[in-house]
């Protein structure tokens, strides 16, 4: 049987640093939405395998958002929803506020008099008997950048800024590319694709 050494327990901590790293120069570069579609790609698996790379995420994210709620106008800051409330374990909470000293610091300095705005590509047209799991707004007439949404009940239309409308029916769970492109991981959606969106591309699980 194979016996954890110190060695182990450091090399885990040592890759735990540096995803740590990582997450936070992504999540800099798509809180101000100017993240590259590797860079995207980098975040999602990111998020995906790791647990604790999301608590980080999530916790960062209110961060940036309390940041560009003391920069906005009254009118911007009430168009900001408050982000999904997460419960941080206590092995993890020295870890999160390091995390977050790290995230607030790089994104004081690139924050001067106004706060950096993500690319807005869609919006939350409505939302019935909704619950989500989102590193977006969830407030119906929210105005969504790039991103997942996951809906656990319910339904919701989000429309994207092309014009093309995406209706989703619980459980599902989406990831908002473009104003031209999404991504489709599980559950319903009904497309609307008008003239303006013409080439409008979603993509499912089953490669359509």
């Amino acid at each position: 049987m194979h016996r954890r050494t110190i060695a182990d327990d450091f090399a885990r901590k040592g890759a735990f640093v540096k995803m740590e790293n990582r997450l936070n120069e992504l999540n800099v570069s798509y809180q101000v939405g100017d993240i590259s579609d590797a860079d995207f790609a980098d975040l999602e698996a990111i998020l995906k395998d790791s647990s604790e790379a999301r608590t980080l995420f999530h916790r960062a994210s209110r961060i940036y958002t309390g940041l560009r709620q003391e920069a906005a106008t009254p009118a911007e800051a009430a168009q900001t929803a408050a982000s999904e409330k997460k419960i941080i374990s206590p092995i993890f909470r020295p870890l999160m506020w390091v995390a977050a000293a790290v995230a607030v610091a790089m994104m004081a300095g690139m924050i001067s008099t106004q706060a950096a705005k993500p690319k807005i590509i869609a919006d939350l047209v409505s939302a019935e008997n909704a619950s989500w799991e989102s590193s977006l707004p969830t407030e119906p007439g929210s105005p969504l950048s790039r991103g997942y949404m996951k809906l656990t009940e319910g339904i919701a239309t989000i429309r994207f800024r092309s014009g093309a409308e995406v209706m989703l029916e619980a459980p599902a769970k989406l990831t908002m590319k473009s104003a031209m492109k999404a991504k489709l991981f599980a559950g319903a959606a009904v497309m609307n694709v008008p003239e303006s969106a013409i080439g409008f591309e979603l993509e499912t699980p089953q490669g359509g």
